[in-house]
């Protein structure tokens, strides 16, 4: 038996002594660091240090083997550790017994692995030997694992590709910060140097195949790949069960970290409506009479406004085919009946992304006409827009956003200034202690009665009239806590997911005690207030399924009501009920300017004129005035109600996108 294969695979010369050395310490080190919380992590230390010590050589004929190989066992390296590495030390990763486990039940592996693929068959595209585009694969989905993780511990949220359009402020703050070591050298820079040892060692005859036709199936290769890869992606958000989400470390927990990546890619690709020009615009503008925007106009004494955005809040009493009959956690809100309006609004959000519902409801614009999986703060506010917030100032009023919460989210620092807001106020500047804190935030109860004091101080300096917007924190998820002990709403769940649906009721029901404090005191006011107050989106629970996320699926169903101190006119009241029971975020804003006492100028009444052919729009769909739900894949609709959704993507398109010179806004001061 020629055995002579082995001898050359397993030579101990010089080199190969002091490479399988550094190999060894290396994976010592590795091993030392992973093996009592990532055991199967270090089963892949070992397999690579095993692999170091032969010297594979590869004969000519057999190289496309190779090309069969590489690209499937990168990726399985790739997905697992720089992943693995992102979440690190996260309350997801440290709750799981494995991570590889965790990778194949989501079963998103063989939907991510596919830009592996990508990759590798370009880099064959380009000349590189299979072990040289081996060695390269990993690069670019290492440097963009470690520009996430370093995005991460800075901002809180994680990389999405408009980032780097914003590279240049970036460079402006990196100094600011401390780049720590651990988790990008352990769970990154160390596997990779493992992963691509043998292969540096590996000895690859030349191909047999001529040039030509071996660079023409790569190409062809390639662009198949690329093909599946804008397949895989989109059939893994087309399927109801997985929706984009790129608040906290949700890219990575809920769809995999490099398909939320290049997910985010969309945000980018913004093309014109049909039919869409400056001049269509105006005419319409024209023809339907509605002049340049001008400070709303009243006929009497106007309201205070003050608007809660109350996090996660929502009505689950929808979901009582799967909970069963449960005690009602906001009975003070369900009481309400006197100078109150109830109602339901569709939000384009799920489970996260609630700067998207403050967009909406504070410019009137809609989600429905930007790209799936766009977040608007991040990606298109860039100067200087028209909003509620400046309606109200140009009417005379003081403007306060308030968020017991960092400062550094969602890029509100910036945005807000840009839609008008003259005060901010964020974590730092709210007065608590630790009993005013229930699972780490701050409590509705505490937000509320800091916003009263800044409410009462304000009446005693000065006769201006107050818009107050609050985003309160005390539901947000998760809704798991080792520490804290929910009353009990459902028993049908398990374990775990019992724990956080109780959470969360009894949260709710501190949400209602908290409303019941704030409104018993405006009631005790003179001045005349109109508080609006609606959930965000609803909270990621263990009771939706895919027929919940279709157009008018439950899964977007919101409360609201809109409360004052005063007497409502019945004009006023009657004005003010949603048709058909339903709207959404962007209409809200004009309400509570009607139920102020305002008349709304051209600019939101234009985007109520959508509303009376459309009384819902969201990025699920929309509502006919027959009360008829349909996807925003199915395009516009026939007659009034397609002319006027036509005219509304026309003026976001061109606040947004083209240079905002609608003849709404000539001459328009944005002070």
């Amino acid at each position: 038996m020629d055995l002579s294969f082995i001898r050359r695979a397993f030579r101990f010369e010089l080199k190969d002594i002091i490479r399988i050395a550094a190999a060894s310490v290396i994976a010592v080190v590795e091993f030392i660091l992973l093996c009592t919380r990532y055991p199967e992590a270090c089963a892949g230390i070992v397999m690579f240090l095993i692999l170091i010590i032969p010297t594979f050589k590869v004969s000519g004929r057999f190289r496309f083997v190779c090309d069969l190989i590489f690209p499937f066992y990168c990726g399985l390296f790739i997905m697992y550790y720089f992943q693995l590495g992102c979440l690190y030390g996260h309350p997801m990763t440290e709750a799981l017994s494995s991570f590889w486990g965790y990778l194949l039940i989501q079963n998103r592996v063989f939907y991510e692995i596919i830009f592996v693929y990508v990759v590798y068959f370009v880099f064959r595209l380009l000349m590189m030997s299979p072990k040289v585009a081996m060695i390269a694969t990993p690069v670019p989905f290492l440097l963009i694992a470690l520009i996430n993780y370093y995005v991460f511990q800075f901002r809180g949220h994680e990389l999405v590709f408009l980032d780097f359009f914003s590279v240049g402020t970036a460079a402006n703050v990196m100094g600011s910060y401390s780049y720590p070591l651990f988790v990008p050298i352990v769970f990154m820079v160390l596997p990779y140097v493992l992963f691509i040892m043998p292969f540096i060692n590996m000895e690859m005859e030349k191909s047999k195949v001529h040039a030509a036709v071996r660079e023409a199936v790569f190409a062809a290769v390639s662009a198949l790949c690329v093909f599946l890869s804008m397949l895989s992606a989109k059939s893994w958000f087309a399927d109801g069960n997985h929706i984009f989400r790129e608040w906290g470390d949700m890219m990575s927990v809920a769809n995999g970290y490099y398909m939320s990546f290049v997910q985010s890619i969309k945000a980018v690709i913004i093309t014109p409506p049909d039919g869409y020009s400056a001049d269509a615009l105006n005419n319409y503008l024209n023809e339907q009479g509605y002049g340049k925007v001008v400070p709303l106009a009243s006929s009497g004494d106007t309201a205070n406004i003050i608007v809660i955005m109350n996090e996660s809040y929502s009505d689950l009493s929808i979901y009582e085919d799967i909970t069963g009959k449960t005690k009602n956690p906001d009975p003070y809100w369900d009481s309400l009946k006197e100078n109150t309006i109830h109602g339901y609004a569709m939000s384009s959000v799920f489970g996260g992304n609630t700067a998207n519902s403050e967009f909406e409801f504070l410019t009137g614009l809609s989600m429905a006409n930007l790209p799936t999986g766009s977040i608007a703060y991040h990606s298109y506010i860039k100067d200087n827009m028209y909003s509620a917030v400046r309606a109200l100032n140009d009417s005379g009023y003081d403007s306060l956003v308030m968020h017991p919460y960092f400062k550094d989210g969602w890029n509100r620092l910036e945005v807000y200034p840009r839609l008008g807001f003259r005060k901010m106020m964020f974590i730092d500047d709210f007065k608590f202690t630790n009993d005013d804190l229930i699972c780490g935030k701050v409590t509705d109860r505490c937000a509320y009665e800091n916003m009263l004091s800044i409410l009462d101080e304000h009446d005693k300096s000065s006769d201006t009239k107050t818009f107050t917007y609050m985003i309160t924190i005390q539901n947000h998820g998760g809704y798991y806590f080792d520490d804290y002990e929910p009353d009990t709403y459902s028993t049908v769940f398990d374990e775990y997911n019992n724990k956080c649906y109780n959470t969360f009721m009894t949260l709710t029901n501190e949400s209602d005690k908290a409303l019941e404090m704030l409104l018993t005191e405006l009631k005790k006011k003179d001045e005349k207030y109109v508080v609006l107050v609606f959930g965000d989106h609803q909270p990621e629970l263990a009771l939706t399924d895919a027929s919940d996320f279709m157009a008018g699926g439950r899964a977007w169903v919101v409360p609201y009501i809109i409360w004052t101190n005063f007497d409502m006119t019945e004009e006023q009241m009657n004005g003010l009920k949603p048709k058909g029971g339903v709207t959404s975020f962007n209409y809200l804003a004009g309400d509570v300017m009607r139920a102020a006492g305002f008349e709304l100028n051209s600019y939101f009444a234009s985007i109520e004129s959508v509303r009376e052919e459309l009384p819902s729009i969201s990025s699920s769909g929309y509502y006919l005035k027959d009360g008829s739900a349909r996807s925003r894949e199915s395009g516009l609709p026939d007659g009034v109600a397609g002319d006027r959704m036509r005219y509304y993507m026309y003026l976001q398109y061109n606040i947004l996108f083209d240079d905002n010179n609608s003849s709404l806004f000539t001459n328009y001061v944005y002070n």
